[in-house]
């Protein structure tokens, strides 16, 4: 395949995450391999996966990682800045920036990397302390990176909530690189922090297209397409239960014919046509329905259906399957759950008669390493242990599987993901000192919000306060008793 090819290919894929907006978001803390850094990067998912059901984190290194990963099935061999500069490969250019050059001096290496510079290239620099920055320049003076839109971290965990941006993916000018007055400016290459600079250009290197790639640039070019489902987050099917896939494309481009296939998971059945073919105005957004029913409730997840727009596979979700009481039961239970919480128990102890530190203990390994307590997730079987799967997170959990397996672990909670009856458990440190549990009913939280208050009950814009300040403390998870009916 010729270098032009390829790079229409690997730009075609930089803008479908480009065009997610904000459901693409930056998370800075999303290193597995760093001890108390929230892993929420989903670097091995299409852009497709970040919906307004699933937002998708990245960081820099992550984005680039995942544009080759989709674009070519190449992962690139170092996914931390400071490794980068000195190992990708092809390298075309590297420099050590002495913060002692005169005017000419710079300008001259500006020059050099002016001539070496091709669409494609990977720029990379290292601030000489643990850190640096990675961007994709795609040619006209124009690069890409992953960023937050201020600078700051994608979380909060000083105040323990979350900071949503306009977008995660820009485009940005580089002529800010070559920047080299008194006041350079944070972006500029030679920057008062930056060490050392080096261009890489794996686009160099024998790469093939996969098939979605291919896609994007032919039948789907202008398509954004998603998948959603009626069955987000933790809440889960029943046996004869319905679940609705909603497929949206969005045309950015002119007047498209389009060609929508979905094939029917194993284990549903489903009534209607399994091919659609419609069409979308330019600028419009067009949505279809497809709509099964759970043959069993036998295995934990639902596996997701096939769906495909002009040739393009679109992501689709996993449904976690599961028994549900009758509302009369919940309803029961609920009240019981409340008068329990009322009489100076906990919310979990209501719902498995054990102490919350033994539930705590149960879910999850202690790991005493050089750089502290963290916590990791044991084996998951929701049938005995009520954790719901992926449902758990915090700044004190590492997941090692998180390279290699996506959807072990949530990046991101609100109520929408909850189903009445769930018991969140948080503990603020990892020997569970600082334990507690509240219960959701449908509308409120009842329990402890903190380990040193007393119970209480909030809902509305405390609820949500609560719910987003969960992965700014040291461990969460989320049972639901209907999982071990």
């Amino acid at each position: 395949m010729t270098r032009e090819k390829k790079l229409e290919v690997l730009l075609a894929t930089a803008k479908a995450y480009y065009d997610r907006n904000k459901w693409c978001q930056y998370d800075q803390r999303s290193m597995d391999r760093l001890i108390q850094l929230s892993p929420r990067r989903r670097k091995r998912l299409p852009p497709e996966s970040a919906t307004s059901q699933y937002t998708q984190f990245l960081d820099c290194s992550g984005f680039t990682t995942a544009v080759f990963l989709e674009a070519f099935n190449y992962e690139l061999p170092h996914d931390l800045t400071w490794h980068m500069v000195d190992f990708l490969e092809p390298q075309v250019f590297y420099y050590e920036v002495t913060h002692e050059e005169t005017h000419d001096e710079l300008l001259k290496v500006c020059d050099k990397i002016k001539n070496v510079l091709q669409p494609g290239d990977l720029v990379c620099h290292d601030r000489g302390v643990g850190s640096g920055h990675i961007m994709l320049y795609l040619g006209d003076d124009v690069y890409t990176d992953c960023r937050p839109g201020n600078g700051g971290d994608g979380y909060d965990y000083e105040n323990r909530k979350n900071r949503f941006y306009e977008r995660g993916v820009w485009l940005n000018d580089a002529n800010v690189w070559f920047e080299i007055g008194d006041e350079r400016p944070k972006r500029s290459l030679f920057h008062e922090k930056i060490r050392r600079i080096s261009i890489s250009r794996p686009l160099d290197l024998d790469l093939e297209p996969t098939a979605n790639a291919l896609a994007r640039i032919g039948e789907a070019k202008d398509l954004v397409c998603s998948v959603l489902t009626s069955h987000a987050g933790a809440i889960h099917a029943a046996k004869g239960e319905k679940i609705t896939y909603t497929v949206l494309v969005k045309n950015l481009g002119e007047e498209r014919e389009l060609d929508i296939h979905f094939s029917t998971p194993s284990n549903t059945t489903f009534e209607g046509e399994n091919g659609v073919k419609a069409k979308a105005l330019s600028y419009e957004t067009v949505k279809f329905n497809f709509t099964v029913e759970v043959l069993s409730d036998d295995q934990l997840l639902l596996d997701a259906p096939k769906v495909t727009v002009n040739g393009l596979n679109v992501y689709a979700p996993r449904v976690l399957l599961g028994k549900k009481p009758s509302d009369t039961d919940l309803s029961a239970k609920c009240e019981q759950i409340k008068a329990d919480i009322q009489s100076g128990k906990s919310a979990l102890w209501s719902i498995t008669q054990k102490r919350d530190i033994d539930v705590f203990r149960s879910l999850f390994y202690l790991h005493d390493t050089p750089l502290g307590d963290v916590l990791s997730r044991r084996e998951q079987i929701p049938s005995k242990d009520m954790g719901v799967y992926s449902m758990y997170g915090g700044y004190g959990v590492i997941t090692p599987t998180i390279a290699s397996i996506e959807g072990v672990r949530c990046t991101h909670i609100t109520k929408s993901d909850l189903m009445p009856g769930d018991v969140i458990l948080v503990s603020d440190d990892p020997l569970g000192k600082e334990l507690y549990s509240c219960f959701y009913d449908g509308k409120s939280l009842y329990g402890k919000f903190e380990s040193s208050e007393q119970s209480s009950e909030i809902s509305g814009e405390e609820l949500d306060k609560f719910i987003d300040s969960l992965f700014g403390r040291f461990c969460f998870i989320v049972l639901s008793q209907s999982l071990a009916l």
